[in-house]
């Protein structure tokens, strides 16, 4: 793993209970419970808006629906569930919260799509090889990340050798950030970037 870098962002000196594991367990462990009870969910983080954004651009731009596709800090799996509605067919998912996996799983079996694939995995840690996808996605993921208690550069660093690991040569990165500027993004992950 490369050394440190200054990538000094506003948010690298705050820490937040959003940056914490145990909040997002708690949360997914309420949010199953409340689905067994109720049957629906209405978490989405980032919002409904980012999601259809985010799966408008793809339907828009990508024509392949046998793309692979991964969402990093995946959650309750609403943004893969919407493209698997849109056809796309080779949908994966990852999560740190054993939590947020299993309701994802409860959720894409409840919407007549256990097809979409879901594993455990702290993305702020070194990782055994990655399988390459065509599109990675990140909605907020790295926010929450970069709220961290500890360790907060040493875990942005990991996070970015996974994702890297997980890119082709003409793979598509699309990431979704309300506390980091284009600027900070292309200076972090060394990547030219489209903005929409």
């Amino acid at each position: 793993m490369a050394e440190p870098t200054d990538t000094d962002c506003k948010i690298d000196k705050y820490s937040s209970e959003l940056g914490q594991k145990t909040f997002w367990d708690s949360t997914y462990k309420r949010e199953i419970e409340n689905f067994n009870i109720n049957g629906y969910t209405d978490e989405i983080w980032f919002g409904k808006d980012s999601v259809k954004r985010m799966v408008d651009w793809i339907c828009e731009n990508i024509t392949k629906l046998d793309s692979s596709i991964i969402d990093l800090g995946c959650g309750n799996g609403y943004t893969l569930l919407e493209l698997r509605k849109k056809n796309f067919t080779n949908l994966h998912g990852v999560d740190y919260s054993q939590w947020a996996v299993d309701f994802a799983k409860k959720f894409a079996i409840s919407n007549n799509f256990p097809d979409i694939t879901y594993t455990v995995s702290d993305l702020t840690e070194k990782q055994a090889d990655w399988e390459k996808f065509d599109i990675v996605l990140d909605k907020g993921t790295f926010d929450a990340i970069s709220l961290c208690d500890e360790n907060v550069q040493e875990k942005k660093l990991w996070y970015k050798n996974n994702v890297e690991s997980m890119l082709k040569n003409d793979s598509l990165f699309i990431i979704t950030s309300c506390n980091w500027t284009e600027e900070e993004l292309v200076k972090f992950f060394g990547m030219s970037m489209y903005n929409q």
